[in-house]
């Protein structure tokens, strides 16, 4: 049986964890994007924490470049003609993946 631990942070509780938790697992508490037109491309907004300036991010399917700026914060780029619709976005640290939000494009 595992032993659960009550982990607190900055902004809030994380809930009940495994002890063996490790700190490096991804969080997603939002994303969102925005269009702009002088660009020519979507910018796609994740907040949350343990960010790494090595994550990789999954829009849907796809392996998407992402902007490190930050534990807290990671941007996207994406082509204005990528389709529109709603598409799960998880982050994934090493070999530890993170919850799944979905974005709306």
């Amino acid at each position: 049986m595992t032993k659960l631990n009550l982990t607190y942070r900055s902004g809030g509780c994380r809930g009940f964890l495994p002890k063996q938790y490790p700190g490096s697992v991804p969080i997603i508490y939002s994303a969102s994007a925005k269009y702009v037109p002088t660009r020519g491309v979507i910018f796609v907004t994740l907040l949350g924490e343990n960010f790494r300036n090595y994550s990789i991010v999954k829009v849907g399917p796809n392996i998407t470049p992402a902007l490190f700026l930050g534990s807290q914060v990671l941007l996207l780029y994406l082509s204005k003609n990528y389709p529109h619709g709603s598409y799960p976005v998880q982050v994934f640290n090493d070999i530890y993946s993170s919850n799944i939000v979905n974005v709306v494009l």
